[in-house]
């Protein structure tokens, strides 16, 4: 088989997960490692991937592709279901550093997707089974139907999964799976909630004054939608796939980072940016230079700049 991309998880509260929480929601913890999957290439082989590509030895991203080959129990699974893509997180350290002492470097299996059936699999299709062969999956928090506001902020607050018990903190949030949800694009997809975002705002939507803007006014309103969970997460990812230039080269990989951030903020905002401004007409180049400029940038890595 071939590489294939994780599904793309959309905050609670967007366009594309609108109705996400009518019917029947898997409520999973959500950990900060690096989104990771397993599976056998056309010839039988037990091949990794991080989130955008393949792993090998040679270009591994902070060390999966080396673990994996200990990944007895995922292996013995892909024996049996050779069609399938085991996806999960690779923990190492990100944001969130108040893990388990033990729990760091292991893979953390949250989702298998049939080839086959071009489908996920529900939990209780291969958790048990995946457990017997002594893999570690990410357990369920809770299983509901048309799930409120209040229950979701519950379980996110009480979302306590390999937290050490020394440290009184909670989880980086929680992640919804509807599996008979389809957005109204057409596309099926899963919600998730960020803890640091949904406590701090009481889920309150960012809302967008629906007045005629002045164009020299529309990037700006644009790059309010760049995130600093955004901001950290790529910056994570970064430094993790290309350490030798985050540790040698700090203009090189500032320069790079930058970059990622200008690549995740459109790829994965320009959808949200037309819908909230109101099919503005934006200046591309104009909103670059904002995002290259952007105070929030420099601000939240320090060091860096």
């Amino acid at each position: 088989m071939q590489y294939r991309k994780y599904t793309h998880i959309e905050r609670l509260g967007r366009d594309e997960v609108e109705g996400i929480l009518n019917g029947t929601v898997y409520i999973s913890p959500k950990i900060d490692g690096t989104n990771s999957v397993l599976y056998l290439d056309d010839q039988g082989n037990l091949t990794a991937g991080s989130r955008k590509r393949v792993l090998t030895l040679i270009d591994d991203n902070a060390g999966f592709a080396a673990h994996a080959q200990h990944e007895d129990g995922v292996k013995a699974y892909l024996a049996r279901h050779p069609h399938y893509y085991v996806y999960g997180e690779w923990l190492i350290k990100n944001q969130i550093n108040w893990y388990q002492a033990d729990a760091w470097h292991k893979f953390y299996i949250f989702d298998v997707y049939d080839d086959n059936q071009q489908c996920y699999l529900k939990p209780e299709e291969y958790e048990q089974e995946l457990r017997d062969l002594g893999a570690t999956v990410i357990p369920q928090m809770a299983v509901l139907t048309n799930p409120t506001m209040e229950q979701l902020e519950e379980l996110v607050k009480t979302n306590k999964y390999l937290i050490d018990e020394h440290v009184d903190q909670i989880g980086e949030g929680i992640v919804l799976k509807n599996y008979e949800f389809i957005n109204r694009f057409g596309r099926h997809c899963y919600g998730k909630i960020v803890a640091s975002e949904f406590l701090k705002r009481k889920y309150v939507p960012r809302k967008i004054k629906n007045d005629t803007y002045e164009h020299a006014d529309v990037e700006e309103k644009a790059l309010s939608l760049l995130t600093n969970e955004m901001l950290i997460k790529e910056f994570a990812r970064l430094k993790n796939e290309q350490p030798s230039l985050y540790a040698n080269k700090p203009a090189a990989f500032n320069g790079m980072l930058l970059q990622t951030i200008w690549h995740t903020f459109i790829s994965e905002e320009i959808t949200r940016i037309d819908k909230k401004l109101k099919s503005p007409r934006i200046d591309l180049n104009v909103l670059k230079h904002l995002v290259f400029d952007f105070d929030k940038v420099r601000t939240t890595f320090p060091n860096q700049f």
